[in-house]
């Protein structure tokens, strides 16, 4: 599935330059290490939106970033002078990231793109943009089934942003099958965590009540996962119809006119992937 995904494309930049926002912001917002790293990002953007648009998944985890640093200074922790620092410095490092991927060639009319390209119903009619369910493979629904299943079971050790994002990122992949290897770089790192710390629970004093809701919980979720691989195939959702009228046409015409013939977006790709 990812093959269909991952290419020689600037999309690929993409998610290294997501993988290296994605480092900077855990180890300040997770980790709690300040990196003098963070305050490039603005110029990691600039080089981004002048690559790919992409550079979105990252600025909206920056982001969640913010907003959760915020909730938890002010909501939570009661601390004013924490909430205004962090207005002050990742505040203005969130603006001057937004700003940047203003300096491109396109200026304002890059986002107004975005925008248009990913509100059109045309693109249900793109493959990498339509949802991941109708070409998972059991590999995936295995993984993304123990993932959920520890996350949820060890949540308690786990950092809430993490989690958060982790599954923000989940139900973007479900819409989008694009947003899978955005959604790797996250979960992969998380994943290992998850059973580290379950590995630690079943070498220490034994948690009885927390390694079987490990357990109940991973094995709930990894059932759910395969029914959906299975009810979701697309060999069951939408299976191939060929549309014969329309390949007799495409003929005649061919024999009659010659030349190439123009398609909607979806059907032209269809008709050459499946009647080349």
């Amino acid at each position: 599935m990812l093959l269909d995904i991952v290419g020689v494309r600037p999309q690929v930049l993409s998610f290294l330059l997501f993988f290296v926002v994605w480092e900077i912001l855990s180890h300040r917002y997770i980790e709690k290490q300040l990196h003098k790293l963070f305050y490039v990002l603005p110029l990691l953007f600039l080089v981004w939106a002048n690559i790919h648009a992409g550079f979105v998944a990252g600025l909206g985890v920056f982001a969640v970033c913010v907003l959760f640093s915020l909730y938890k200074a002010y909501f939570k922790n009661n601390n004013y002078p924490s909430y205004i620092n962090i207005l002050r410095t990742d505040g203005i490092v969130l603006a001057l990231s937004f700003l940047a991927t203003l300096l491109t060639p396109y200026g304002i009319d890059l986002w107004l793109e975005i925008i248009n390209s990913t509100t059109t119903p045309l693109i249900r009619e793109i493959g990498e943009w339509q949802s991941s369910f109708l070409s998972w493979n059991i590999v995936y629904a295995l993984f993304i089934g123990l993932f959920l299943g520890l996350t949820f079971a060890l949540r308690k050790k786990l950092h809430p942003l993490e989690i958060s994002i982790a599954i923000l990122l989940t139900l973007a992949s479900a819409s989008h099958a694009r947003m899978l290897p955005i959604l790797l770089i996250v979960a992969i790192p998380l994943f290992a965590k998850c059973t580290n710390e379950f590995y630690k629970l079943l070498n220490a004093t034994p948690e009885k009540e927390t390694i079987n809701r490990a357990i109940s919980y991973t094995t709930i979720v990894i059932v759910l996962a395969v029914l959906i691989f299975i009810a979701q195939g697309r060999n069951i959702v939408t299976p191939y119809d060929p549309p014969m009228n329309a390949i007799r046409i495409e003929t005649e015409l061919h024999e009659k006119i010659g030349g190439n013939t123009f398609n909607e977006y979806g059907f032209g790709g269809a008709m050459i992937l499946n009647n080349p």
